[in-house]
C-alpha cells in the first residue's frame, strides 16, 4: 500500500501562491499606512493651530518664529505646550514648517504629505497674497507639491 503525499512541485506551487497573496496584502497595507500618516500630519497641524490660538489669547500676537524648532521653543517657554508633534514617519520635524506674518498677526503652518492623493477633500490653498511673512511665504499647493497649509482661524 502506497501512502499519498504531496510532491515537491505541489508544495512549491502552494508556497508560491502564499507568497503572491502575502505580497499583495503587504502592498495594500503600505498604502493604508501612508494614508494614516498623512491624516496624522494634518491632525498634528490642527493641534498646533489650537496651541497658537492659546498663545495669541495670552500675548495678542502669534509667536515670532521662522521655523518649527523655534516655534517649539517659543511655545514651550510661554507655557502653552510642552512639545510639538513630530512627523510620524521620521520622528523629527522636517515635514512641518511655520512662519509668522504681518507683524505676528497671522501665521502659516505647513505639513508635507507623502502622497498628494491624500490631500483633504475640502482643502483649498489659503490665500496669502499681500502677506509679509518672516522667511517668505510657504508653498501650499497640495496637489502639486504635497504641501498642506493652515492659517489663523
Amino acid at each position: 500500500m502506497r501512502k499519498k503525499a504531496f510532491t515537491l512541485v505541489e508544495l512549491l506551487v502552494v508556497v508560491a501562491i502564499i507568497a503572491i497573496l502575502a505580497t499583495s496584502i503587504m502592498v495594500g497595507l503600505g498604502r493604508s499606512r501612508v494614508r494614516a500618516r498623512d491624516i496624522r500630519r494634518i491632525n498634528d497641524i490642527k493641534s498646533v493651530q489650537a496651541a497658537l490660538e492659546v498663545y495669541y489669547a495670552k500675548n495678542n500676537q502669534y509667536p515670532a518664529a521662522a521655523d518649527w524648532a523655534t516655534l517649539r521653543t517659543v511655545l514651550n517657554t510661554a507655557g502653552v505646550t510642552s512639545q510639538l508633534p513630530n512627523d510620524p514617519l521620521t520622528g523629527s520635524h522636517p515635514d512641518y514648517d511655520y512662519c509668522d506674518c504681518d507683524s505676528q498677526q497671522r501665521y502659516i503652518l505647513q505639513a508635507t504629505l507623502e502622497d498628494s492623493s491624500n490631500c483633504p477633500p475640502d482643502y483649498t490653498e489659503p490665500s496669502t497674497v499681500g502677506w509679509t511673512c518672516n522667511g517668505g511665504v510657504l508653498d501650499c499647493n497640495c496637489t502639486n507639491s504635497r504641501h498642506v497649509c493652515f492659517t489663523m482661524r
